[in-house]
């Protein structure tokens, strides 16, 4: 309070009410300035033609994706309809087969054998033969058949070999694996 009516006081209540009518006048303005900057930054319209503009650039763009879309379902549907078809039906799909159906672009027998046998879906008989691991027999989501054959061995004789071939059965419970690397 002794300091109230001193020449340092009285300067400094004037500036403080300049500074205020200062800030009433220009804070608006400057606000909107700073808003308009950081809205163009974004590449955001800033005026009514402009957003409608933009809408009609983003409806085209958008309108091309749905026609790209519309073509990719047109490739895809049939690949889909022929594993529901198998999915549905009663009968298996030898295992070298399933590749053409699940159609991967670049995974053809020999890499969907090396895909299952590295997430241990299938392994290596003593005949060097992919068949599936016991736990997914146990679910059956394959089966193995066994043919027979003569062959001649080192000793000249015919011997009897039973060859295994592994056939995906078809079956509605969802696959425990994913054929696309994450």
């Amino acid at each position: 309070m002794v300091l109230r009516d001193s020449e340092v006081a009285k300067a400094l209540r004037t500036y403080l009410v300049k500074l205020e009518t200062v800030v009433k006048e220009k804070a608006p303005r400057l606000i909107n300035e700073s808003l308009m900057e950081t809205i163009g930054a974004y590449g955001l319209p800033l005026d009514y033609k402009g957003a409608l503009i933009q809408l009609l650039k983003e409806n085209s763009q958008l309108k091309t994706q749905i026609e790209s879309a519309k073509v990719e379902i047109k490739t895809l549907l049939p690949k889909a309809q022929k594993f529901d078809d198998f999915l549905n039906s009663k009968g298996h799909l030898y295992i070298g087969d399933m590749a053409k159906v699940l159609d991967i672009p670049n995974m053809g027998p020999n890499k969907l054998f090396d895909f299952l046998r590295f997430y241990e879906v299938l392994c290596w008989n003593s005949q060097k033969r992919n068949v599936p691991t016991q736990k997914f027999m146990d679910k059956d989501y394959f089966r193995v058949a066994y043919f027979e054959s003569m062959k001649v061995n080192e000793s000249g004789e015919l011997e009897l070999i039973s060859t295994p071939t592994t056939y995906v059965t078809p079956c509605r419970s969802s696959f425990p694996f994913s054929p696309w690397p994450h």
